[in-house]
């Protein structure tokens, strides 16, 4: 009889947005015997792979303070937990593919917020909430966007706010000059 020794290797078998997580890359037997047929089985386990995203806070409006910080937290999220951000200022969050992520901000106080940045992404007006699934295709270069806006505006605007002392003051300019000429003409 004649016994042959064999070793069969799996070529990287990559899966996006997963990580091989188990199974054999080798197996090694041998055959006995002459016409044997031997069979060698690979089982891989895949789990979906992080996804890394920034997480951007913006504050607009004549009344928006840049410099006030805002407290957000995200569902099924580990790598965020809860974070503060101002104005300007950004943070990461870590997720795995396929996951559905929730980021809230907690406390917006007197500021209408609303949230942008991904095609499915969806915003919720009453809990200050963006909702999305995270796809392979995401990294750090996909922004969720949280913009806070206060705005206030001068009641009927300024025009009419100032009016009433402008027309005062070319009254009362226009009573100096008439009193003016008519202690010349007395004068005379």
């Amino acid at each position: 009889s004649m016994n042959a020794a064999y070793t069969v290797e799996e070529d990287g078998f990559v899966v996006e947005g997963y990580d091989r997580t188990g199974g054999d890359t080798t197996v090694s037997g041998k055959i006995e015997g002459r016409n044997q047929d031997a069979t060698a089985t690979f089982t891989n386990s895949y789990t979906p792979s992080n996804r890394t995203i920034t997480l951007k806070k913006v504050v607009t409006g004549n009344m928006g303070d840049k410099n006030q910080s805002f407290t957000f937290s995200a569902t099924n999220n580990a790598t965020l937990g809860t974070t503060s951000l101002k104005g300007g200022e950004t943070t990461t969050i870590t997720a795995k593919v396929g996951e559905n992520v929730t980021i809230t901000e907690t406390d917006p106080g007197s500021y209408t917020v609303s949230a942008a940045g991904v095609e499915d992404g969806e915003f919720n007006e009453k809990e200050n909430s963006y909702t999305f699934t995270v796809t392979k295709d995401m990294n750090t270069n996909t922004v969720i966007t949280f913009t806070n806006t206060k705005t206030i505006n001068p009641p009927n605007g300024i025009i009419t706010t100032i009016a009433p002392y402008a027309i005062m003051v070319v009254l009362a300019a226009g009573a100096g000059v008439y009193f003016v000429y008519s202690r010349r003409r007395r004068n005379r």
